[in-house]
């Protein structure tokens, strides 16, 4: 994925420069946007799935048989819109807590909702009143993941879930 990011960050520079080059400075200017933004949407998301792999490891010192999975490209739904990012599992028996991350990417994907630029569910498998949809906005020094009741979500939040994953 990795890769794929850095392709398409070339592709909007080359874009942005095209488009100077041709005297179309609006549509420079929103390249540059875009590039930006995806920029703080990856460097959000790779805050959320670092501190939930990281709470996954942690939580297999104390339990062996657990296993964490990241799938990566992964496509997700939130509402009408598709989600473009990537998934990360972490299994212990039949229990799974999962986190989707990601953003919609092109205009076909959909819109990002209530000023988000990117989102995350994080799903119990069989606890489904456990779950949560996380949305990453722009903070007033960094952008910040808020819940669903615009709560910042903080490491402790995630500490959270896998204490619920842990427990049953």
């Amino acid at each position: 994925m990795a890769e794929l990011n850095q392709i398409w960050t070339d592709l909007l520079d080359k874009a942005s420069i095209k488009a100077i080059e041709n005297g179309r400075h609006d549509i420079a200017d929103y390249l540059q946007l875009k590039l930006a933004n995806d920029t703080v949407r990856q460097k959000g998301v790779n805050w959320l799935s670092q501190t939930f792999i990281d709470q996954g490891m942690e939580a297999s010192l104390n339990n062996p048989g657990i296993f964490i999975d990241r799938i990566s490209p992964h496509a997700f739904k939130i509402g009408m819109s598709n989600m473009v990012g990537s998934m990360i599992q972490v299994r212990h028996g039949v229990r799974c807590i999962s986190l989707e991350t990601g953003w919609a990417r092109t205009p076909s994907d959909g819109i990002m909702r209530n000023g988000a630029l990117a989102v995350a569910q994080l799903k119990h498998f069989g606890i489904s009143a456990a779950d949560a949809v996380y949305k990453l906005i722009r903070g007033e020094l960094l952008p910040v993941w808020i819940d669903e009741q615009d709560v910042e979500v903080r490491t402790e939040e995630i500490l959270r879930h896998f204490q619920i994953f842990l427990k049953n």
